[in-house]
């Protein structure tokens, strides 16, 4: 039997950790999924996912300007749209290996995000997923990906290295992916 988290919230908790397993006092649930909005707005400074979470719905996390510290545990698949979109306290994220999309605006004005580690088997960065990461300094972007959607990485003003590790695997980039900006002048590819 599975169990979701739909998003009860008691505004002095500010370090969520969503448990593996939740019981009635007979059956034990797996908790395996996280509801669209469940935090939406919240002053939460820090989560971790449990070990079974699979999937987190939209908006899960969004505007959460407090929140600082994410754990994406180790078997959600995707990073769903506006997941964790405008907050601005997020300095860096690892999205785990499970992972194999990174939906629409799911970072989006994370303005302090300056670190992401993209795990090496997503295979689509789609539009607007770090648009307006103004601190982004660095991305590498793994062998496994084959799609970048269109302004991926807009208005990323400070975006100097990006990384590819193997980009002739790529057989869908939006043109915009940098938006209206390209890589500044003294940036550096590598590939």
């Amino acid at each position: 039997a599975n169990a979701t988290v739909s998003g009860r919230y008691d505004s002095n908790l500010k370090d969520i950790v969503i448990a593996d397993s939740v019981s009635d006092g007979v059956i034990s649930y797996n908790v395996t999924k996280i509801n669209s909005n469940a935090f939406q707005g919240t002053d939460i400074m820090s989560f971790k996912i449990g070990a079974n979470v699979t999937t987190i719905g939209f908006f899960a996390f969004d505007n959460c300007s407090e929140l600082t510290s994410v754990d994406l545990g180790s078997k959600i698949t995707d990073i769903s749209s506006y997941m964790l979109r405008g907050c601005i306290s997020l300095t860096s994220v690892t999205i785990p290996n499970s992972v194999t999309t990174i939906d629409d605006s799911a970072f989006k004005e994370c303005r302090s995000l300056t670190s992401v580690t993209i795990g090496e088997n997503v295979t689509k960065i789609n539009p607007n997923a770090f648009r307006f990461c103004s601190s982004l300094t660095s991305v590498t972007i793994p062998k496994s990906v084959t799609s970048i959607g269109n302004e991926a990485f807009q208005d990323c003003f400070n975006l100097k290295t990006l990384i590819w590790l193997d980009p002739s695997r790529i057989t869908n980039i939006s043109p915009g992916v940098f938006g209206m900006y390209s890589l500044g002048v003294n940036s550096t590819v590598t590939y």
